[in-house]
């Protein structure tokens, strides 16, 4: 027997009684796309700690695997002048650069799996999505312009403009309309 009262409603689902989203709202995207941003955030993460790693040896007379030749030399590119002026400008390495930017693009890319998962408004995090990787790509064309004047090309650096520019192909590719908040102008 139930010590419940026959008059009274079990409790509802707390998911269950959210609002819907709002008028306007992104269309939830497919999960497995939202996968795809997380491993790809992750990877670049992974990758980015990877040189960073390569770069300190380097800095302690050890060499990288990825030193070719002259040409094929991420060492000439991780410690050119473009290099070393952003080092020198913020205190941290360019693969530094990339662990941020990597792990900022898994953290944007899990929550939106939570909001989808929470059946809630994904229109705010597919325009964070969309906004880490429009930096991510613009950084990917600075960086490679840099790796270009050096005169030497980095192999893991071609890795990391893949896998950017495939989280921000994904990211505007399939996650809905542009998000702008309401009240906004236009």
């Amino acid at each position: 027997m139930s010590s419940r009262p026959a008059n009274k409603k079990p409790p509802q689902n707390p998911v269950a009684e959210r609002a819907p989203a709002p008028s306007g709202a992104a269309i939830a995207p497919k999960p497995s796309w939202i996968y795809a941003l997380i491993g790809l955030g992750l990877a670049e993460a992974a990758l980015s700690i990877y040189q960073w790693r390569e770069l300190l040896s380097v800095a302690a007379g050890g060499d990288t695997a990825c030193s070719i030749n002259d040409q094929v030399n991420c060492v000439t590119v991780w410690t050119g002048a473009f290099a070393s002026r952003v080092h020198d400008l913020i205190g941290i390495p360019v693969a530094a650069l990339g662990v941020v930017w990597g792990l900022t693009a898994l953290a944007v890319a899990t929550v939106l799996l939570l909001r989808v998962r929470g059946k809630r408004d994904v229109a705010p995090l597919a325009t964070s999505a969309r906004l880490v990787g429009a930096v991510g790509a613009l950084s990917c064309v600075t960086f490679a312009v840099a790796s270009f004047a050096s005169g030497a090309v980095c192999p893991t650096c071609l890795v990391t403009y893949v896998l950017v520019l495939a989280y921000a192909g994904i990211a505007f590719g399939t996650l809905g309309k542009p998000y702008a908040p309401s009240g906004a102008v236009g």
